[in-house]
């Protein structure tokens, strides 16, 4: 990411809140528009995700302060959406807001000039893999260390398949829930194996040391958290306002953050490994 993308993606969430504002007031309810808005306020948290990766002290104050006054904006606006009375002092609010998130961009740009600090270059899954095929069919040495690998990259699978199928499940759940109480049961009972299985693979990821015991914890407490708010999304709130609906699905995908960061602590200890095995 370039210094100056935080600004650009700030700037256009922004600029969705008020075309979302303008498509409610003519024509109603739009999610399309409001889907767009979750998507750059997400967009915007990766530099608060690198800055507490990297353990960069004033980045995370900044860059967390950035983020909680966008969201404060965001839920400025959501309650703004049914009164109009309301509308008008959340407004001004979104307008302070955004003042605010311009003042703390440029102390950040300043902060990243000054500090020039490195952009890391880490290889996709994909490239992990092909060179680690060519290191394995060019090389017999380094047993123990390849074997290390392809055990971590199974694992990696495994992730990625139960995770595929949380959210089929979710999907499935969402369609046929609402229409036959027998069959929500049944998808409950299918959902709460397949949360069986994945609270298996987490803990198998500590007994393997490929991720620390407080990150695996926190992340599968957040993960778990994070399906049953979109649980009420899906079933509790069936059919409901779109808005509500919509804002509930993010919180919960929100959840999935520690998740998600723990899939890049394992690329990158991946292409770590794999750096380690091509000098030996």
């Amino acid at each position: 990411m370039k210094k100056w993308s935080l600004i650009v993606i700030n700037i256009i969430f922004y600029l969705l809140l008020l075309l979302d504002a303008i498509v409610t007031y003519k024509w109603g309810e739009d999610y399309i528009v409001l889907v767009g808005i979750y998507i750059f306020l997400a967009s915007s948290t990766f530099l608060l995700e690198r800055a507490l990766r990297d353990n960069i002290i004033l980045l995370k104050k900044l860059s967390f302060a950035d983020v909680i006054v966008r969201v404060g904006a965001m839920l400025l606006y959501l309650t703004g959406v049914y009164s109009d009375m309301i509308r008008y002092i959340s407004w001004c609010g979104i307008v302070v807001c955004f003042c605010i998130n311009s003042y703390l961009q440029v102390r950040i740009y300043n902060v990243i000039k000054k500090k020039s600090i490195p952009t890391r270059f880490i290889l996709s899954y994909s490239q992990i893999v092909t060179q680690f095929k060519e290191v394995c069919s060019t090389s017999n040495e380094h047993r123990k260390e390849i074997e290390e690998m392809q055990s971590m990259m199974q694992y990696i699978e495994k992730r990625k398949g139960i995770v595929i199928t949380i959210w089929a499940s979710f999907y499935i759940n969402f369609i046929l829930a609402s229409k036959n109480q027998m069959v929500e049961i049944i998808l409950i009972i299918i959902e709460l194996i397949i949360f069986y299985i994945f609270v298996k693979l987490q803990l198998h990821a500590i007994y393997s040391e490929y991720l620390s015991k407080n990150n695996v914890f926190f992340a599968c407490a957040s993960a778990i958290l994070g399906c049953a708010i979109i649980y009420m999304g899906t079933v509790i709130q069936h059919n409901s306002n779109n808005y509500i609906n919509i804002s509930i699905w993010m919180l919960g995908i929100i959840f999935w953050s520690p998740y998600i960061n723990e899939s890049y602590l394992l690329k990158e200890q991946l292409n770590n490994n794999l750096k380690n095995i091509m000098q030996l």
